[in-house]
């Protein structure tokens, strides 16, 4: 029997894992700083306990995309909040 092909989501789900598991060994390796609460507990982890298993710190697909979205939303607030009033036109 031939093996079914991977559906588009779950292709996407595999990549979101990738992305998240090269982030987190580069985070170990000091190559990086975290951008996310997820991302610090992780490097607490490892300092607290010198050796934790990447996989617990990564996420599905959907809440991957949530947290970026998440961090856009506040890069777009700090920015705002950022930048000097407007003047008033004469």
């Amino acid at each position: 029997m031939k093996p079914r092909p991977i559906r588009r989501a779950r292709h996407m789900d595999l990549i979101y894992r990738a992305v998240q598991r090269a982030r987190l060994d580069r985070l170990a390796k000091g190559e990086i700083e975290p951008i996310c609460p997820r991302e610090e507990y992780f490097l607490w982890t490892l300092e607290a306990m010198d050796r934790v298993d990447p996989d617990d710190f990564v996420v599905s697909g959907l809440l991957f995309l949530a947290e970026k979205e998440e961090r856009a939303i506040q890069a777009e607030q700090a920015a705002a909040a950022a930048e000097p009033p407007a003047l008033p036109a004469p």
